[in-house]
């Protein structure tokens, strides 16, 4: 549904269960394909049997959708040109929001998060997937997708294919960023 009324800085929503996407006044086409993508990344998503029991981080979930959607939208709140430049910025000063605490979905949806945590949580999910993509070839993406609907947690379906933990890839993926 276009036009719709968002709280600010939102300006499209996937709403999980209702499977309706809510989108404000786009400024032009090529916005309103961007967070059209988006959104549609999380619909595809959450379609997944079970996905609620699959350990899967929120900051992935956005992440991908910003990877697929090749959106760039919290940049300008970071003062940096891309999200990949925003979580290099981040790994030079030491600042993090820890992926242990993003997996909590009560945080991530509860509207505790500022708008500034918001945007560092979606430059490192992008900047993570992107690297991930990178390393492993874009196909590694589709390959988790799939392992998901077989039913395997995310941090199973990370080792097998990566083989690497979670925790290993996130390590890595750090330092290539200094």
């Amino acid at each position: 549904m276009v036009g719709q009324r968002l709280p600010a800085p939102m300006k499209a929503v996937f709403l999980a269960g209702q499977h309706a996407i809510l989108i404000a006044q786009p400024g032009n086409p090529a916005e309103a394909y961007v967070m059209v993508a988006h959104e549609l990344t999380h619909l595809l998503t959450v379609e997944i049997p079970g996905i609620q029991d699959l350990s899967i981080p929120p900051w992935f979930f956005e992440g991908l959708a910003e990877y697929v959607s090749e959106q760039d939208r919290f940049s300008t709140q970071l003062g940096r040109p891309l999200l990949e430049n925003a979580a290099r910025h981040l790994a030079s000063e030491g600042r993090w929001i820890t992926f242990e605490k993003t997996k909590d979905l009560a945080w991530w949806m509860s509207g505790s998060a500022s708008q500034d945590e918001m945007g560092l949580i979606f430059a490192q999910g992008y900047s993570w997937v992107k690297w991930l993509a990178q390393r492993h070839g874009d196909k590694v993406l589709g390959d988790i997708h799939q392992a998901l609907t077989t039913g395997k947690g995310f941090p199973q379906a990370i080792e097998i294919l990566t083989g690497q933990s979670v925790t290993q890839n996130i390590e890595s993926w750090k330092i290539g960023l200094k």
